[in-house]
């Protein structure tokens, strides 16, 4: 019966050693690979905007902090060459089509932005606030 098991963790073992190390899906960067997170972020209040701010940030790593202010900040929580995921800690939620954003559902604690793709955010807040529009993208040297 041990034999039967033996062989079973030795397959899965090899199999985790061989994702992990030679194709990346452990979840980090190659040597060669540049994570660059391209961040608009812009205030706005009752009076209308404060201007946007673009920033393209080249080698985004965990714990980079990418914006705080107030009770809101997000932090890069992980990076891959697929996506990047941002911990978020203050009500910062998907905006809605159209632009719009729905103060009643639960902020999420992550947010997923995969390569190639762009998304947009905002604080779940009604007479100022911030909105964020994010793009991911990973560059080989």
């Amino acid at each position: 019966m041990q034999k039967k098991y033996w062989g079973i963790i030795v397959f899965f073992a090899a199999t985790f050693a061989i994702c992990a190390g030679l194709t990346g899906c452990g979840g980090s960067l190659k040597a060669n690979e540049t994570a660059v997170l391209t961040a608009t972020i812009s205030g706005w209040n009752e009076m209308g905007g404060e201007g946007d701010e673009t920033q393209e940030l080249v080698g985004v790593k965990e714990g980079d902090v990418i914006f705080e202010h107030n009770e809101f900040k997000l932090t890069v929580k992980s990076v891959s060459s697929e996506k990047i995921v941002l911990a978020s800690a203050g009500d910062i939620v998907e905006t809605e089509k159209g632009g719009g954003i729905n103060l009643n559902i639960k902020a999420p604690k992550t947010l997923t932005i995969k390569k190639g793709e762009e998304k947009y955010y905002a604080t779940q807040t009604m007479d100022a606030g911030v909105s964020f529009t994010f793009s991911y993208d990973v560059r080989n040297e």
